[in-house]
């Protein structure tokens, strides 16, 4: 998981260019010049492509350094396999996992919304 990190702000909401590992320190800073305030520094995307084969399994790739390494990806498996296979990008705060449900799985939630046992 991505560490918190704080930027100090000035008194026109503009970074000062100055980053603290921990909210103190940040806070500390910010005391020493008029107006400066502290925020969370935003959290990078892990970017992650998504590869549903055939349209039945789901299969997770990455993350990426960047969107054109990803594209990259994207693009060597469509040259591969044709457009046969969907192609998704996902950007989330921290590691991703994907995983199919049993045709079982499934099943047995259907039934037990439908109030019957399969």
């Amino acid at each position: 998981m991505t560490p918190a990190r704080f930027l100090v702000l000035d008194v026109n909401n503009e970074p000062t260019g100055l980053e603290y590992d921990n909210e103190a320190d940040a806070l500390a800073c910010a005391d020493t010049m008029a107006g400066a305030h502290v925020v969370p520094a935003p959290i990078e995307p892990w970017l992650y492509l998504v590869v549903i084969r055939e349209d039945v399994g789901a299969e997770l790739l990455g993350p990426y350094a960047d969107d054109a390494a990803r594209l990259a990806a994207a693009a060597q498996i469509r040259h591969a396999h044709g457009d046969r296979d969907g192609l998704h990008r996902l950007d989330v705060a921290g590691p991703a996992f994907i995983a199919d449900f049993s045709g079982g799985e499934i099943d047995r939630a259907v039934a037990a919304l439908a109030g019957w046992a399969p």
